[in-house]
């Protein structure tokens, strides 16, 4: 049976307060099965996750850029400089395993189609935020001990006792949530499995390139002007920039008030258009 998008959103606004109530308790309830049903299907993965993402990354970051790439480019010691190399690395981990995590949509587009059952069982809408959501919490999770292992490893060579720790958690929860939307964004515009390597080389390799990965936004501009107005449109910018300044509490960076409120706007944006874009390919079935 054809079930069109706005015949679902047509209905659903049509009813009486009571019943929307009952309606949304119900929806929650949803949310939530699905929310336990993708942990059960990770559970066994997350132990593993949680070794590889948070305790191996980080001493491999440490030791490659605090330590050995701090030598390299610093005649003198500079934990504050090892540390600045240090920090920006954490992007690549949230763009790795959001990826990781939310590509899995385009290969069920393509084939499994379990998404057919789950947009009959829950509004469409909330499917995509459930997905986005549970992404973002896992991968907040896995980043967490990212910073304090680091500093472990490398007590000399990396200074974290300038930190703004609440600051910290709260950027590496929206630079979760902001990479959540932006891949599950991905997974439903890449027509098929083929186009994941165009989405590396033509996208995401710009957005770490010019997202603080490597230089951080004032050397950008020191040298483009062109290239430093354009990085402002690069999520991964506040997030890196956002990290820096509340690791090292330094003005040389994008306040926290800034980029806080930009990752989320980003946030909203890529999941509206992922919801657009996901109308689009599926018309709600």
């Amino acid at each position: 049976m054809d079930i069109s998008c706005d015949s679902i959103y047509g209905s659903w606004y049509t009813q009486t307060i009571g019943s929307r109530m009952i309606a949304l308790k119900q929806s929650l309830s949803v949310f939530l099965q699905f929310m336990h049903r993708d942990f059960f299907t990770r559970r066994k993965k997350i132990m593993d996750n949680i070794v590889n993402y948070g305790l191996i990354y980080p001493i491999v970051f440490a030791i490659e850029s605090a330590y050995f790439q701090g030598r390299a480019n610093f005649s003198t010691p500079n934990p504050t400089l090892n540390t600045v190399l240090f920090a920006g690395n954490i992007v690549l981990v949230l763009m790795l395993f959001t990826y990781k995590q939310n590509i899995e949509l385009l290969f069920d587009l393509e084939d499994k189609r379990f998404i057919d059952y789950q947009i009959i069982m829950l509004n469409p809408v909330f499917v995509i935020i459930e997905r986005i959501f549970f992404t973002a919490l896992y991968t907040f999770t896995i980043a967490l001990p990212y910073y304090p292992m680091g500093g472990l490893i490398l007590q000399n060579y990396i200074d974290l006792s300038h930190t703004n720790w609440l600051q910290l958690i709260t950027l590496l929860f929206a630079g979760s949530l902001c990479l959540s939307a932006y891949h599950l964004l991905a997974a439903v515009v890449l027509q098929r499995p083929a186009d994941i390597g165009a989405l590396w080389s033509r996208v995401n390799g710009a957005l770490l390139a010019f997202g603080g990965f490597w230089v951080p936004l004032w050397a950008i501009k020191k040298y483009s002007s062109v290239l430093g107005t354009l990085a402002y449109l690069n999520p991964c910018l506040y997030l890196t920039e956002g990290v820096k300044g509340a690791i090292t509490g330094s003005s040389d960076y994008v306040p926290f008030w800034i980029c806080l409120p930009m990752l989320f706007a980003f946030s909203g944006l890529f999941t509206a258009l992922c919801w657009w874009q996901f109308r689009r390919r599926t018309d709600c079935l």
